[in-house]
């Protein structure tokens, strides 16, 4: 979201502080998915919502401890799901329903936090697309270290299924 963004008028309410994929007035009835909005890595049948996940990989490393898995965790819920619904806005701006994600949110939101080694975490930046199919998180007070990657929801490829749940 650019600074743009937040100083325009939002066309659904004449507010400023939303944009028409973010609207506080626009809350819509439950229409389909459309399909152009699932992405070819990552998809959600339409009979299939409920069963989504919003996937979190954390990696497991020494210098990453339990404060800042917690706040990795939040920031990658939080944080995905705002870029997700963007993103997803952004592909059709003129949709007057929900998008998949805002879906998700309303029907499932189902989430799996895995703890993951180094070379899960890198394999794992191979399904799909950065910015898009998933989001990877920055820990400023670790240096900028890359702590964990967030997924759109999905049921959850074969390689997301097999990852260690975070006890």
């Amino acid at each position: 979201m650019t600074n743009d963004s937040i100083r325009t008028t939002c066309p659904n309410c004449g507010g400023y502080n939303c944009t028409p994929s973010y609207c506080i007035k626009r809350i819509p009835a439950s229409p389909p998915i459309p399909t152009k909005f699932i992405p070819a890595v990552i998809t959600i049948e339409k009979n299939n919502i409920n069963k989504s996940k919003m996937y979190i990989l954390i990696k497991d490393d020494p210098i990453i401890d339990l404060g800042h898995v917690v706040l990795a965790s939040a920031h990658a819920s939080l944080s995905g799901y705002l870029t997700f619904v963007d993103n997803e806005f952004e592909l059709n701006p003129t949709y007057d329903g929900m998008n998949e994600t805002e879906q998700w949110a309303r029907e499932s939101f189902r989430k799996v936090i895995c703890k993951v080694t180094n070379k899960e975490f890198e394999k794992a930046k191979t399904y799909g697309e950065n910015m898009k199919d998933y989001r990877i998180m920055v820990e400023s007070g670790l240096g900028g270290m890359e702590v964990a990657i967030v997924f759109k929801p999905c049921e959850g490829t074969s390689f997301l299924k097999s990852l260690k749940l975070y006890k």
